[in-house]
C-alpha cells in the first residue's frame, strides 16, 4: 500500500491567504466564480502546523487506498503532494506535507475546512522556479491526473511516477538563507570577473533543477541565458555584484523585462557577494499586482533613469 496521495489545487506563489499580490489561478470553476478557494491557506502557519485543503471528488477520501481500515476516521504518516497547473499550462508539483494526518472527511475550519495537517518542519512549499516536477495527464490508461483533484498512487501504473517523486522529495535542498549586503564594485576588470562568476553560479543553479541552459549573452536579446525543462522556458538575465544586490539594466534588458511578450518567463538573477560567498536572488514578475518580487516575496524597487553620453572633441 502506498502511503502517498496527490492533491491537485489552484496555482499560487505562497498559499498564505488571498492577497492582492498573490491571487489564485487555474483552480477550477469555483475559483473562477469566487476568485478564491480553500487551498489559498494551505501554507499559512498556525501554531507550528499547516492545514491543507483540496476539493474532493465526493464527500470523503478513500482512506483504504492509503492503508486505513474501512471505519478509520484518519490515517497518519502520509505524504501529501500538492500539484497545480502553471499559468501557461502544465501541471507541476508545488509542495508537500510529510508525515501528515489525512482525514476521511473535512475538519471544521471556515469557510472550507481542511483534509490534511502536518508539522511545519515536515512541509515544503517550492519557490516558483523550483516547480519543475511534471505531473502528467492521464491518457489511454496511462497514469496521470484526470478530472478528479485527488489521485491515489496505489495502482501499478503509478509506481514509476511514485519512485521518481520520492527521489525528488528526498533531494530537496531546504530553505534559502537570508541575504547579505556589501559594496558595489567599481573596478572594470574585477566587475568582468564578477559577471563571469555570476553567470556560472546561475547556470549551476538551474542545472541542479534539471534545466538545460544555453548562453545568448552575445545575441543582444535582452537576457543572458535560455533555460528549458519539460516545456518550460525561462529567459534569465544575470547580474553579478561584489557587494549588495543593486544593479542597472540596459534599455534593451529593461524593455524585455517589461514587455508583455516575455515578462512571465523573464527572470532577473542577481548574484551578490559573488567572489566571496555567492547569494542568489531571483526576481519574478507577479501578475497579481504588477510588481517584481524575489523568492522571499520582497518587492524590488525599479527606478528608471534617463542618461546621455557626452563626448568633447579635443582636436577642435
Amino acid at each position: 500500500m502506498v502511503d502517498m496521495v496527490l492533491f491537485n489545487i489552484g496555482w499560487m506563489t505562497h498559499y498564505r491567504g488571498h492577497k492582492r499580490s498573490d491571487r489564485i489561478v487555474n483552480g477550477g470553476n469555483y475559483v473562477v466564480q469566487h476568485e478564491t478557494g480553500g487551498e489559498v491557506e494551505n501554507f499559512l502557519l498556525r501554531s507550528g502546523r499547516y492545514r491543507g485543503y483540496v476539493q474532493l471528488p465526493g464527500s470523503t477520501l478513500k482512506l483504504e487506498n492509503l492503508g486505513g481500515s474501512p471505519d478509520a476516521p484518519f490515517v497518519d504518516d502520509t505524504t501529501v503532494v500538492f500539484s497545480a497547473t502553471r499559468p501557461g499550462g502544465g501541471g507541476y508539483v508545488v509542495g508537500w506535507y510529510r508525515n501528515a494526518r489525512v482525514w476521511r472527511e473535512y475538519q471544521t475550519q471556515r469557510p472550507h475546512g481542511f483534509i490534511a495537517e502536518a508539522k511545519a518542519d515536515e512541509c515544503k512549499l517550492l519557490p516558483v522556479d523550483d516547480r519543475v516536477f511534471l505531473v502528467p495527464r492521464a491518457r489511454g490508461g496511462s497514469f496521470g491526473l484526470g478530472q478528479a483533484n485527488v489521485r491515489y498512487l496505489n495502482t501499478a501504473n503509478a509506481q514509476p511516477f511514485v519512485r521518481d517523486l520520492r527521489q525528488y522529495i528526498r533531494r530537496d535542498g531546504g530553505p534559502h538563507p537570508a541575504p547579505r549586503r556589501g559594496r558595489h564594485q567599481p573596478d572594470p576588470a574585477l566587475r568582468k570577473r564578477v559577471e563571469t562568476v555570476a553567470v556560472q553560479h546561475v547556470v549551476k543553479h538551474y542545472q541542479s533543477l534539471g534545466f538545460t541552459c544555453r548562453s545568448v549573452e552575445h545575441d543582444n536579446v535582452g537576457w543572458d541565458l535560455e533555460c528549458v525543462r519539460e516545456g518550460l522556458e525561462l529567459l534569465v538575465e544575470v547580474k553579478g555584484c561584489s557587494g549588495d544586490a543593486q544593479v542597472e539594466l540596459t534599455p534593451n534588458e529593461y524593455a524585455a523585462m517589461r514587455g508583455r511578450r516575455y515578462r512571465d518567463r523573464y527572470r532577473l538573477a542577481i548574484v551578490s557577494t559573488a567572489l566571496n560567498d555567492p547569494y542568489l536572488s531571483i526576481l519574478t514578475y507577479n501578475v497579481s499586482d504588477g510588481t517584481w518580487r524575489d523568492q522571499h516575496e520582497r518587492v524590488a524597487k525599479l527606478k528608471p533613469r534617463l542618461g546621455v553620453r557626452i563626448r568633447i572633441r579635443t582636436d577642435a
